[in-house]
């Protein structure tokens, strides 16, 4: 599978996606390709491919599906940006990491909440996105975005945690705040290499460890269906922030998905 940029744009009467919260507005348009032929799951261990012949399903204990992996790292690109505006007094992106390797997922956890715990006690209005990462020594580390926490600083941060060292850094504006959500976009075939490795970090995750969890406070933007046209006399009043278009090609060369997305925040 190989992505590829493009500069199609959205047509008029294309049907798209709108999601809207907090002053933001995103537009996601996809031109998925019909399969030129159908896969049938006759079970969970076993499916029918295009030669009628019964195949087993290879389970695996890795995240290396890699559809489930880019569907994860969107919505977590979605939460990124609608919740967070980018205020330094109150918002920070957050490192924390371990001395001594942890490969152990349960103490991972017990770990995080109970540093969550002890800083939520002073900011009950606290809101969170945490991201499970590895190493390239394969142990545990946390990013954690936080929300509503003024007075914050490294210090702080180091004394609830004291596995190990942490980075911290105040979110400081909106382009801070896109840059975040990039930063944990899923892209095992960019040209970055640091993408890379990152992308492949993420499969290695083991199953059953989410790529992120969030606070209740943190919430998905509503969703609606339009066409394209529809939403031109809205977003005259929001400013473009971004705006992405790629193809996603199979093994033999087709495209199988078109995909823009446009991200908007209000004037």
């Amino acid at each position: 599978m190989i992505i590829k940029k493009n500069n199609k744009k959205i047509k008029p009467n294309d049907k798209i996606t709108i999601y809207e919260n907090n002053n933001k507005i995103q537009i996601n348009y996809t031109q998925q390709q019909p399969k030129s032929f159908p896969i049938k799951k006759i079970n969970n261990n076993y499916y029918e491919n295009k030669n009628k012949k019964i195949k087993k399903i290879t389970h695996s204990s890795k995240r290396n599906h890699k559809n489930s992996n880019y569907v994860s790292s969107a919505k977590l690109q979605t939460l990124i940006r609608f919740n967070f505006t980018g205020s330094p007094d109150n918002e920070s992106f957050i490192t924390l990491t371990y001395k001594y390797p942890n490969y152990d997922p349960n103490q991972l956890n017990k770990d995080f909440n109970k540093f969550i715990r002890k800083l939520k006690s002073k900011n009950k209005n606290l809101g969170f996105i945490r991201i499970n990462e590895l190493q390239q020594n394969k142990s545990f580390h946390i990013h954690l975005l936080l929300k509503n926490v003024p007075n914050l600083n490294k210090l702080k941060i180091q004394n609830l945690w004291p596995h190990g060292l942490i980075n911290y850094k105040p979110i400081e504006n909106q382009i801070g705040v896109n840059k975040l959500a990039n930063y944990f976009k899923y892209s095992p075939n960019s040209d970055n290499k640091k993408k890379i490795t990152k992308s492949k970090l993420l499969e290695e995750l083991p199953t059953g460890i989410n790529l992120y969890s969030k606070s209740k406070n943190i919430k998905f933007p509503t969703i609606k269906k339009a066409e394209y046209k529809d939403i031109q006399p809205i977003i005259e009043n929001y400013n473009l922030l971004s705006v992405n278009a790629y193809q996603i090609i199979d093994s033999n060369g087709q495209i199988v998905n078109q995909i823009n997305k446009e991200f908007y925040n209000k004037k």
